[in-house]
């Protein structure tokens, strides 16, 4: 079998953290920080659970407790409600996305998964505002591991208990995916909806503007 991850912000939907500010005003619900607060280059994982921990214990002074973290990700659901209200367009898919994963589906032997750093609910609800189906795919989120490699890492080794798996290969849109991808030796193809350039010097990945451009995997 195929194996073929997704992640989810920037490759699947057009959910890009840079140009909202949802996360950041949950938490300033909660702990007294700016709801602007730019983080980038305070963490190594960029994602939901590795940031909230950083964040809530560096104003907080205290690590997060499991009913803290409830209320941030109800927090969060509201907050991207409120962006889906007002700006209707930043969750469309990536261009081409629901055609490639109807293609993918009707192949024999290929397997769907989203290895994402929202935590799963929040994924989940991202990729359905934008007019796909969540249970298309095997899920993982940051929900218990921070690192992407170390979920990915789990949500393979979970599907290897009920396929066996000749290929594998992740779709995303950072050098993070990338990383993941070369940590965990699976294949790896890039999107850059954006067109900023930034995996241009992955020569030896197929980088992609959007799925309309993917002729094979």
């Amino acid at each position: 079998m195929h194996l073929v991850i997704f992640d989810v912000d920037g490759t699947l939907t057009q959910t890009y953290h840079s140009k909202d500010h949802s996360f950041t005003r949950a938490l300033s619900r909660f702990v007294p920080i700016e709801p602007g607060y730019s983080y980038w280059g305070e963490i190594t994982h960029p994602t939901d659970e590795a940031v909230f921990r950083y964040l809530f214990e560096k104003v907080s002074g205290k690590a997060a407790t499991e009913e803290d973290r409830a209320k941030m990700q109800d927090q969060l659901i509201v907050e991207l409600m409120h962006t889906y209200r007002h700006t209707p367009n930043f969750f469309d898919e990536i261009p081409g996305a629901s055609r490639f994963i109807k293609e993918l589906k009707e192949e024999e032997n290929t397997l769907l998964a989203i290895s994402t750093g929202n935590w799963e609910r929040v994924g989940r609800m991202k990729v359905e505002l934008a007019g796909l189906n969540p249970n298309d795919f095997e899920w993982i989120g940051s929900d218990k591991y921070p690192d992407k490699p170390g979920f990915t890492e789990s949500l393979i080794n979970r599907i290897k208990q009920k396929h066996e798996l000749s290929r594998i290969t992740y779709i995303g849109d950072s050098l993070y995916d990338y990383e993941t991808s070369r940590v965990l030796g699976i294949n790896f193809i890039g999107i850059d909806f954006l067109q900023k350039g930034h995996m241009n010097h992955l020569t030896f990945c197929p980088i992609y503007a959007d799925f309309r451009e993917i002729q094979f995997l």
